[in-house]
């Protein structure tokens, strides 16, 4: 007598997403932490910067390696925050049924037709987890990448506040 596979469980799956889902939201808020931070020292950079008058080298140096450094975590942040819509792994003919901007491009005016596709869907445990993994397979991606570029940012502004910190001494000892 053979063992049939078990059948598949959609709550799983929907606890999979969720957590594809919250690593995304963990990326977002560190870009935006870290975008905030940036906001702060390129202020600081500005006033610290602004009436210098004995202008040196090592000032000069600074003040460029800490300003690209400032617009790169910026740059990362954004990229960061910004939405993806689009699935450059899935066949272009097929409909993610469980995608906002694949429900909008394939059923835009048609609620009733979706209300019917979302139905069927839910009724077939085995369709709707096809379906959940297409979307957190999505997601991985998504969060993998934003991950990266979270990371990224994260490090550029520790430069860039250790620039910060060694121009404000450059500044500080320029002064005295």
């Amino acid at each position: 007598m053979s063992v049939s596979p078990p059948e598949p469980n959609p709550d799983h799956a929907w606890k999979t997403l969720a957590l594809m889902n919250e690593w995304i939201r963990h990326s977002d808020a560190k870009a935006g932490v870290t975008l905030a931070f940036t906001g702060v020292m390129a202020t600081m950079t500005f006033n610290l910067t602004k009436d210098f008058t004995h202008r040196a080298t090592a000032f000069d140096s600074l003040v460029v390696i800490a300003c690209l450094l400032l617009i790169i975590t910026g740059a990362l942040c954004g990229w960061t925050l910004t939405p993806r819509v689009k699935d450059k792994d899935a066949d272009r003919d097929a409909i993610n049924r469980l995608f906002f901007a694949s429900i909008d491009r394939n059923y835009r005016g048609k609620r009733q037709e979706y209300s019917e596709v979302l139905h069927t869907l839910t009724s077939d445990p085995v369709e709707l987890t096809k379906d959940l993994a297409d979307q957190i397979h999505v997601n991985a991606r998504i969060a993998t990448v934003k991950a990266a570029a979270a990371k990224w940012a994260i490090r550029c502004a520790l430069a860039a506040g250790a620039a910060i910190a060694a121009l404000t001494l450059v500044i500080g000892t320029t002064n005295s």
